[in-house]
């Protein structure tokens, strides 16, 4: 059976079934009587099965009719909610916005930036996703997310790209460490330590084997987050 549904047809069958009455039933959704029984006697038609029992004007559900009603209520639930949302993306501030970030920006940034975005945007829902830059970006190129805040790999255009911040880098060590007692040490026995960064793909980990190379220093093998 080919069958096309019409919304029409669909939310007089369900008005009918809820208001028990197809007078109700065209107050409800703003048409005529007569036009509500022909979309139901179309649709039953088009069904090839009986949809609703009339007995003078008590109306009452078929066991086909039980079940096109279960099915079109969704249908017509996300058909709604489809038009909300599209009205919304028309309207700035009705809507939401995917942000991709880098867990540690998820961390130490993004909350207090939360904060004031929603004191500027209450209307607007923020989504915040976390990853790696580089994955991130290739999902913002394919669409999936709206904005991505973190470091701009290397060998990538300026088209697109805003520079919000700079941040540095540090060793971070112990009080009693020979280097936080003596920072001058660090170059000429960088080789004897070993550190603990960010996992290979990410463009941190990128920056800290470049910077290493520079100083001629390699350090032991890292142990790797994530």
């Amino acid at each position: 059976m080919d069958w096309v549904p019409d919304l029409r047809q669909l939310r007089a069958f369900v008005a009918v079934v809820e208001e028990g009455s197809f007078t109700l039933a065209a107050r409800r959704i703003f048409v005529t009587q007569s036009a509500v029984s022909h979309s139901l006697r179309t649709l039953e038609e088009q069904l090839s099965c009986r949809l609703l029992d009339r007995t003078g004007k008590r109306v009452a559900v078929t066991a086909e009719g039980e079940l096109l009603l279960r099915r079109c209520k969704r249908v017509i639930f996300e058909l709604e909610q489809a038009s909300r949302d599209l009205d919304g993306l028309r309207r700035w501030g009705q809507t939401r916005i995917r942000i991709g970030a880098p867990h540690s920006l998820c961390h130490f940034l993004i909350p207090s930036v939360l904060r004031e975005f929603r004191d500027c945007f209450p209307r607007c829902e923020p989504v915040i996703e976390a990853g790696d830059t580089t994955v991130l970006l290739d999902r913002l190129s394919g669409a999936d997310l709206d904005l991505v805040v973190g470091l701009k790999p290397r060998g990538r255009g300026d088209e697109g790209y805003r520079a919000m911040f700079k941040d540095r880098l540090a060793f971070v060590v112990s009080p009693f460490h020979p280097w936080a007692v003596d920072p001058s040490q660090v170059l000429s026995s960088i080789n004897d330590h070993q550190f603990i960064i960010y996992a290979k793909a990410t463009e941190t980990h990128r920056l800290i084997e470049e910077w290493l190379e520079q100083k001629g220093g390699r350090g032991k093998k890292p142990l790797v987050l994530g």
